[in-house]
This record gives structure tokens, sequence and C-alpha cells, in this order.
């Protein structure tokens, strides 16, 4: 299926707010025709139209669940001071127009038999939701891993639900950092506190491949505990979107 170079309009066809800073934007081509397949993982730029003349900065959002054919889904995090986000949360609605490129990206779900594991923080859910979503049917054994602060955070609740009851080769885990009064681990959520590297290393296949997403200090921990848990470099796969960053190396 052709994609295109640059920009073009998409059209919002769906809404949804997914917590209480996190809404999904559902978009299709303005014709109707199907949109291009991409790989889990791949992500799109998006520019909203403020008028005749002018649009907003881009900004790069994962595509948040897998391939569907007609719609593309990107899920955004409203951050209070961002230039982006509170535009796209609280201006954008259906039936507006925004301007997106093809999906882009090399941080895919590698095609082989391995044992995968994706982890998310905060918004960095979303590329690992796509990836989690296309082991669908499929015998490839997985662990899908999701830290929020708590319920007042915690997106996709019905789908990594259903993907808990209805996938058999992928187990889930929601990680509560903050738990709200009333929350209660092995009902709301399934573990209280971060994602150690105790608990992965009691938990997780350590002969997987690893996939991470999410703020920069988390990401930076998931790295070295991987590494220190005798990972290999070259089943890590990570991104974010802040360039000049090097998650690599420690902080001094």
């Amino acid at each position: 299926m052709t994609t295109w170079k640059g920009f073009k309009e998409l059209l919002v066809v769906d809404k949804v707010q997914e917590d209480d800073v996190t809404t999904s934007l559902y978009l299709k081509n303005v014709d109707g025709s199907s949109l291009p397949d991409y790989l889990p993982g791949q992500f799109i730029t998006v520019k909203v139209k403020i008028n005749d003349n002018e649009t907003s900065k881009p900004r790069a959002y994962s595509l948040s669940s897998k391939y569907k054919g007609d719609y593309y889904r990107i899920s955004i995090k409203r951050e209070e001071y961002g230039a982006v986000s509170p535009l796209l949360c609280d201006k954008v609605e259906k039936g507006d127009l925004l301007l997106s490129t093809a999906p882009a990206g090399k941080f895919v779900l590698q095609e082989n038999e391995r044992a995968a594991v994706f982890i998310g923080g905060g918004i960095g859910v979303t590329p690992m939701l796509a990836m989690a979503e296309a082991l669908e049917g499929t015998d490839r054994k997985a662990h899908l891993l999701y830290s929020t602060r708590n319920s007042s955070f915690h997106s996709f609740q019905e789908e990594i639900k259903a993907i808990s009851d209805h996938y058999h080769n992928v187990e889930t885990k929601i990680f509560y950092t903050r738990p709200l009064e009333g929350e209660v681990a092995g009902k709301d959520y399934d573990v209280c506190g971060r994602i150690s590297k105790e608990w992965m290393e009691g938990n997780l296949p350590l002969d997987a491949d690893f996939y991470f997403c999410g703020p920069v200090p988390f990401m930076k921990t998931m790295y070295h505990n991987l590494v220190s848990l005798g990972v290999s470099e070259e089943h890590i796969y990570y991104e974010f979107f802040e360039p000049g960053i090097d998650i690599t190396k420690l902080d001094d």
C-alpha cells in the first residue's frame, strides 16, 4: 500500500479520554480509503492546524494499537506547559483535520521466536501495547509490564485486561507507584512500587528480547538493570523522542 511524503490531512473520527491526563485520537483518510500498514512500535508526526496559514510545531506520537487497516490511533499525555499536547487534548475534536506524516521509526517488534518483554512507563506504554497486540493468535511468549502512578493515570484498562484474559501467550502486570487510598494490590493493580531489578530477576525470562519506553529516568533505570542482570545489549530495544540523551551512561 502506497505511503506518502511529508504531511497530509487526516480526519479525526473519534476522541477518547483514557485517564485523567491521556487522550486518544483516531485518525482516518479524508476520503475513507485504507491507510498504509505499519510495524508495531512505529510512530507518526503530527501538526495541529491553528488557522489557514499557521500550524503548531510537529510532534511525534507512537501508534498505540496494532494496525487495523482503516484508522491510526495516537494517545497523547497532556503536558501542562507543552506546546502541542494541550492543543491535541483540549482543542482538537472529532471532525477536525490534523496534518500527519506516514508511519516511521526503527523501534519495532523483531520478527523472531524469542520471548519478548514489553515495559511501559506512563505514556511510554503506547508502543508496548501495539507490540503486545501484534502477538495475538501466535505462540510467542511475552510479558507486558505497565508502570503508572495509580488509577487516575491508568490508561487502556479494558484493552490490557483483554490481553490478560484472552491472549494465552502474554502475561500482564500492572505496577502502581503511588496507589490511591482504597486501591488494593491484587484487585486494582498487581504490584505496589516500581519495576525493580530484583522483581525482574525473579519474574522474567532474562533470555528474552526487552523493549521499553517511558520517561528518561525510567528508561535509564530499565537499561542499567537489564545490563546488570546479564541481558545482552543486542536484545535491548528502546525509544524516546528527546534528542541528545544517552541512557546508557550513568548519571554523575
